[in-house]
């Protein structure tokens, strides 16, 4: 496969090579090939568990056919993890969401915190701050309180937790 490009830009020649190889069509086995990354990667990954939703009343939200609203937990610890990340005093170490009949009963937060900090009120204003995140993502579920957040800290570092 000879590829020319006028000014040996790096990205001009994969882009023609690109173009070159989509012409020609895929390589033989490319489909064999590509089914076993699939597999593997399934193999790798945890699948989406959904979390129901609920309505500002704090009754499971429907729609107007009575479908179910749904918010897979990946979403959930994403945002939860962002809400997290804005103070130095304190990183996530590890997030897990208790699940049961598709309803959040639970969070369990690794935490690690800053030297100096005092850590009782660290893990109020962190439970805060996740059931507002809750709240906002799943609605107000009056099964679901402050007990529900489970905050362990499991180390404290000089400086800003972040950039450790």
């Amino acid at each position: 496969m000879a590829l020319e490009h006028l000014d040996d830009d790096p990205l001009g020649l994969a882009v023609d090579a690109v173009r070159q190889e989509a012409a020609e069509g895929a390589p033989e086995g490319w489909s064999e090939v590509a089914a076993s990354v699939r597999g593997r990667l399934r193999s790798v990954l945890d699948p989406a568990v959904p979390i129901l939703v609920h309505d500002a009343r704090g009754r499971l939200d429907h729609d107007a056919e009575g479908s179910r609203t749904w918010v897979t937990d990946r979403v959930v610890k994403a945002a939860l993890r962002r809400a997290l990340q804005p103070s130095a005093t304190h990183a996530p170490s590890a997030l897990r969401l208790v699940v049961d009949e598709d309803r959040l009963r639970g969070v369990e937060l690794d935490l690690v915190a800053a030297y100096g900090v005092e850590l009782r009120p660290l893990a109020d204003a962190v439970r805060a701050v996740v059931l507002e995140e809750l709240r906002d993502l799943l609605g107000p579920d009056p099964a679901f309180g402050p007990a529900d957040v489970a905050i362990t800290f499991v180390d404290v570092v000089p400086g800003d937790p972040r950039l450790v």
